[in-house]
């Protein structure tokens, strides 16, 4: 019998591909091990998700915490669907249905739709009535732009080159 064939992929594990690896996926630290290395990644996780952004950014001039917050669920959560697949073969989300299971997969491994997700939550939750929310959301500066026909300008500002107007109004 032959050995494989050049192109053929011969499975190796881990430790034998990696030297100096001590552990890899599929190891089994002892107790005490596993209990330092969860305590130590307890930290890391402390450090990320509560002392930079409650300590540091506001120290760097950066003041407002819900930017902070939603940029760091926009690295964490996709860095989480991630790695569920990598560890166990399927996602997270797991309804019965895979074209469903799928989509979902799709959407909170993309960093801006889970960003834009959580802003747009985080957006909804104000008090729609408070003036600084208005301010802080822009709609005051929208709201000359509401209605197409309460500016004079709007018609020549929208309108399209070439006399193609006429076939692709505006309104």
């Amino acid at each position: 019998m032959t050995g494989p064939a050049k192109d053929e992929l011969v499975p190796h594990p881990v430790k034998d591909q990696l030297p100096g690896v001590d552990y890899c996926v599929n190891s089994n630290p002892s107790w005490a091990e596993a209990v330092i290395l969860g305590f130590q990644h307890y930290l890391v996780m402390l450090g990320t998700s509560v002392i930079i952004p409650t300590i540091i950014v506001p120290q760097m001039g950066g003041g407002n915490l819900l930017l902070v917050l939603i940029y760091y669920m926009g690295l964490s959560v996709p860095q989480y669907f991630n790695g569920y697949v990598i560890t166990t073969g399927r996602g997270p989300v797991q309804s019965g249905s895979a074209t469903f299971d799928q989509i979902m997969q799709v959407i909170f491994t993309s960093h801006t739709t889970v960003a834009g997700i959580i802003a747009y939550f985080l957006d909804i939750t104000l008090a729609r009535s408070h003036p600084l929310t208005r301010k802080d959301s822009g709609r005051h500066w929208w709201a000359k732009f509401k209605y197409f026909g309460r500016d004079p300008r709007s018609e020549e500002f929208y309108s399209l080159p070439y006399g193609l107007s006429k076939y692709f109004p505006s309104v």
